[in-house]
């Protein structure tokens, strides 16, 4: 298992993944899955290779060391951030745009046909199991292409956390 779906995994079973999702305009970066790995390890005193089997006692103890290291993890979070921004402008940025405005046109769109077939796949397809796994294959595809549009906008325009710390006001 990749570090980043490893790191999610472990966010989602301890209650912290929407909060360290929201403060990173939901991506993981490899920094930071690496830091949730080894900050999780190191609560529970064990390699994590299936976080759906740790116990509620394991689940509140990595959670209470995730949340006394989250300045650190949000620290990593925006140096990465930062680390591809810097790159961005030095460099010849023609492609990046390009594929910037290509999410920007069409993910909207996609979107939103993929609601419309998951409507139309709930009414008319019967079998309820093949209604449910394309049902999930579709949302797990909007979740994708929304988390890629915020991931942009965050990119371009900056986090509301990123912005207060180089402003240094709030």
């Amino acid at each position: 298992m990749d570090p980043i779906t490893l790191a999610t995994l472990i966010l989602s079973q301890t209650g912290l993944g929407s909060w360290i999702k929201d403060k990173m305009n939901g991506a993981v970066s490899a920094p930071v899955a690496d830091k949730i790995i080894a900050v999780a390890q190191a609560a529970i005193g064990s390699p994590i290779t299936e976080p759906d089997k740790l116990t509620e006692a394991q689940q509140l103890a990595i959670s209470d060391k995730l949340t006394d290291n989250a300045q650190e993890i949000l620290r990593l979070q925006f140096a990465d951030l930062a680390s591809a921004r810097s790159m961005y402008i030095s460099t010849q940025h023609e492609m990046a745009d390009g594929i910037a405005k290509t999410i920007m046109r069409y993910n909207l769109p996609a979107i939103t046909l993929l609601l419309v077939a998951n409507c139309l796949i709930v009414y008319y397809i019967k079998d309820a199991a093949i209604a449910l796994a394309v049902g999930n294959l579709i949302g797990g595809t909007i979740s994708y292409l929304w988390q890629e549009r915020t991931a942009l906008v965050g990119f371009y325009f900056g986090s509301s956390i990123g912005s207060k710390t180089k402003g240094g006001s709030k």
